[in-house]
């Protein structure tokens, strides 16, 4: 339960394009924006139990106890979330200027890869 309330989701935005940006090691990570109903199942689970295993550290977050993937489902999808995916190397495509062609959500981006693979990671605006 959290001890902010259960709050309650706003009307999703417009889904905002897909960003991608190279890091030191030479990876590219591509930005998503995604809300309830473009979330994908398989992903939303793979998120769910991240955010349950930090709440069982009980460091990071104000939940005291599990929410379950109902509440976790309602918690983080209050504003715009945000996923990052590692794009595989061997299917970058870059324009001919030499920009990263970003895929076009996140199942071009996962390419066919497992969720836990290649997520790089997520992050929530509850505005």
């Amino acid at each position: 339960m959290s001890p902010y309330g259960s709050g309650h989701s706003k009307p999703p935005r417009d889904i905002q394009a897909s960003t991608a940006y190279s890091n030191s090691g030479g990876s590219i990570i591509t930005v998503h924006h995604v809300n309830k109903t473009s979330c994908p199942q398989e992903l939303l689970q793979v998120l769910y139990e991240e955010f349950e295993k930090e709440l069982e550290i009980g460091r990071t977050y104000p939940q005291e106890g599990p929410i379950g993937y109902e509440g976790f489902r309602e918690y983080f999808f209050q504003g715009d979330v945000f996923i990052g995916i590692i794009i595989a190397p061997e299917t970058i495509d870059y324009s001919s200027n030499g920009e990263i062609i970003v895929p076009n959500g996140v199942e071009a981006a996962r390419d066919r890869r497992r969720w836990k693979d290649c997520v790089a990671g997520s992050y929530y605006v509850r505005a």
